[in-house]
C-alpha cells in the first residue's frame, strides 16, 4: 500500500486517543473495547467543532436461551459446544456466551455438570496482556462475592496471566435484583441463570441491554412454542443465532456484527464482513451534474467502459 496509509501509534496514555479523534483531519473511528473507552472516545468525538461518526464496538454478555425439549435430548452435545465456546481464545472473544439462561429442571442440572465437567478437561492458557488478566480477576472476584451467586467450577490457575475457566450460577430473582451481574466479564468465563417459568426468562433475555448475539438452543417444537421469544430478539441483538455458538462467526456478505446500545454506538453498521466498508462511505447526489464533472464512476461511459442502456436512457453502474 502507499506510504501512511497505515500508522501504528502505540501509547500506554488515554491522551493520544483524545488527541487522534479529535485531530481536525480526522473524519470517523472505530474502537473496539470497552463500555467505559467506547463512551470516552464516542463524547470526545461530539466535543469538536465539528462532530465526526464514531463506531464503537463496547463489549457483550451474549445470552444464550436453553428451551427444555433440547436440553432433554442433546445435554452433552450442547455441554461440549459451549465449553468450546466459553474457553475459545481464553475467552477473550466479543460473543463470548457470558450469561446461559434456561429453565428450572433436571436437564437444566445435568447440562449445568456436564458442561463443567467439559470446562475442567480444558487447561488454562494465557491472556493477551497483563491488564485483561488484572481485570478478569477483578471482576470475577466481584462477581463470585456476590450474595446468590454460587461457584459451579473454578480451578484457581495461580501462573502468571493465566485464566482457567470459571462457571457460576444464580437464580432468576437474584440475576433481576443485581445489575452488576448482567456486565461483561471478559476471559472464559459464563454465569447460569435459573428460571422459574417462561416469564422469568423473557424478564432475564431483557434485563440485558444491547448485545452482539443472542442465541436460542431449541427443537422445532420448542421454536414453535416460543414464537414471541423468537420475534423479540430482534430488539435485543444484531445477530440471533440457533442451535449454534455465538463465537462461530462467518465473515460474509450476511455477517452482522454489531447491535443496538451499548454493544455499539450505532446499530445501523456491522463492523465484520462485507458491509462494514459502509461506515466509511457517505451518499453524495450529482443532481443535474454535467457529466464531465461526475466522479469517473458515474459517467455515462467512464474510464473502465462500463456503460448500460436500459429503456432508452443510459443508466450508469458504479465500478466495483
Amino acid at each position: 500500500m502507499p506510504p501512511h496509509v497505515f500508522q501504528h501509534v502505540s501509547s500506554a496514555s488515554y491522551e493520544v486517543g483524545k488527541i487522534l479523534v479529535q485531530h481536525p483531519q480526522t473524519a470517523g473511528v472505530a474502537f473496539t473495547g470497552s463500555l467505559a473507552g467506547g463512551r470516552a472516545i464516542y463524547d470526545y468525538a461530539q466535543q469538536r467543532a465539528v462532530p465526526i461518526p464514531v463506531f464503537t464496538e463496547m463489549g457483550s454478555t451474549n445470552p444464550v436461551i436453553f428451551l427444555k425439549e433440547a436440553l432433554r435430548t442433546k445435554s452433552a452435545e450442547y455441554a461440549k459446544m459451549f465449553a468450546s465456546s466459553i474457553t475459545m481464545g481464553v475467552g477473550q472473544f466479543c460473543t463470548n456466551p457470558g450469561i446461559l439462561i434456561g429453565h428450572k429442571s433436571s436437564a437444566f442440572n445435568h447440562f449445568t455438570s456436564l458442561l463443567a465437567l467439559e470446562l475442567s478437561q480444558i487447561p488454562a492458557y494465557k491472556m493477551l496482556h497483563q491488564g485483561i488478566h488484572k481485570n478478569y480477576n477483578r471482576l470475577l472476584d466481584q462477581v463470585l462475592l456476590e450474595k446468590g451467586v454460587e461457584t459451579i467450577y473454578h480451578a484457581h490457575e495461580s501462573e502468571d496471566m493465566k485464566a482457567s475457566p470459571v462457571l457460576a450460577r444464580t437464580d432468576a430473582d437474584t440475576f433481576l435484583k443485581n445489575p452488576h451481574l448482567h456486565e461483561e466479564i471478559f476471559g472464559p468465563f459464563s454465569l447460569i441463570v435459573v428460571c422459574n417459568n417462561d416469564a422469568e426468562i423473557m424478564a432475564v433475555r431483557n434485563a440485558v441491554p444491547g448485545q452482539l448475539t443472542t442465541s436460542i438452543i431449541g427443537t422445532e417444537h420448542d421454536f414453535d412454542h416460543h414464537a414471541e421469544l423468537i420475534r423479540t430478539a430482534r430488539n435485543l441483538a444484531g445477530r440471533i443465532v440457533f442451535n449454534g455458538i455465538p463465537t462461530g462467526v462467518e465473515v460474509s456478505h450476511a455477517t452482522v456484527h454489531g447491535g443496538p446500545y451499548p454493544a455499539t454506538t450505532d446499530s445501523r453498521f456491522t463492523s465484520v464482513g462485507s458491509d462494514a466498508i459502509k461506515r466509511w462511505a457517505r451518499p453524495v447526489c450529482w443532481q443535474d451534474c454535467p457529466d464531465r464533472f461526475l466522479p469517473d464512476e458515474l459517467k455515462n461511459v467512464n474510464p473502465l467502459g462500463i456503460m448500460r442502456k436500459l429503456n432508452g436512457d443510459y443508466t450508469r453502474e458504479a465500478v466495483k
